[in-house]
Parts: C-alpha cells; structure tokens; sequence
C-alpha cells in the first residue's frame, strides 16, 4: 500500500518537532545544571514560575515522547501513529491554552508595581497580552 504524502510529510515532521523539542529540554537542564559556573544566576526561588516550569517540562518531555513515536507509527503506515497523533494534537492545544493563560497570571503577579514613573501598568500588561496570543497563534499551528 502506498503511502500518501500527507502522511509522510506530518510523519517527518513529527519526528523533527520531538528530537527538537527533546533536545531543548536536555539544553535546559545544561543549562540550569551549570549556572553556578557560567556566572549566570538563576533565582533559586521561582515561585510559582518554577513550579510551572517543572510541571510543564515533565509533560513535555511525555509529549515528546508520544509525539516521536507517532510520527515513526505514521511513517510505518500503523494505526496507532494515527491516535498517538491525534492525542498529541490534542494534548498540544489544551497545553497552549493552559500555558498562556498561566503565563499571563504569573507575569500579571510579577508585574505589580514594575515600570516606575510615567510607565503605565497597563501598557506593560496589553504588551505581555499581545506577545502571549502571538505565541498561542504561533504554538497552535502544527498540532491544528
């Protein structure tokens, strides 16, 4: 049986987005696991940002996994890279909603009495907004 191009094409892609996506999170765990020696300073109490951050990498290191091993199933023409796709387009959209709208309450938080005189809370706040619903558009391209 032939497999369509469409099929291949979202099965590559697959796999390029979860070795992408595994790899950031290895590059973050450098990063973080080398801070003290680079310089760079990491708040050691994040709050509920590190909280976030932690749970966020967890599920995304689960979702790369399944999102890798769809894309192999699709490759290989099984039926299970298929629901594995589609739960991992699912999954990836309820996680970009969730994603923003955390984000944009931490950084609300966060953003409390920032900008000194003549910086309007607001503007900050509308900024951050638009920047998050650009990054919600952008993240919800692959798994639509």
């Amino acid at each position: 049986m032939n497999r369509p191009t469409s099929v291949t094409v979202l099965g590559i892609v697959n796999i390029a987005f979860a070795v992408m996506g595994l790899l950031s999170l290895v590059l973050m765990l450098v990063v973080v696991s080398t801070s003290d020696q680079t310089g760079f300073e990491l708040d050691a109490d994040w709050g509920a940002m590190g909280a976030w951050t932690t749970v966020s990498q967890l599920l995304g290191v689960i979702a790369n996994v399944v999102l890798l091993a769809s894309g192999v199933g699709l490759l290989r023409m099984r039926p299970w890279g298929r629901y594995l796709a589609i739960m991992y387009a699912g999954y990836a959209i309820i996680a970009a909603i969730v994603s923003t709208g955390i984000s944009v309450l931490i950084f609300r938080s966060q953003t409390q009495g920032m900008g000194g005189t003549g910086v309007d809370e607001r503007v900050i706040m509308t900024m951050a907004i638009i920047g998050g619903l650009i990054g919600l558009g952008i993240s919800l391209i692959h798994p639509t």
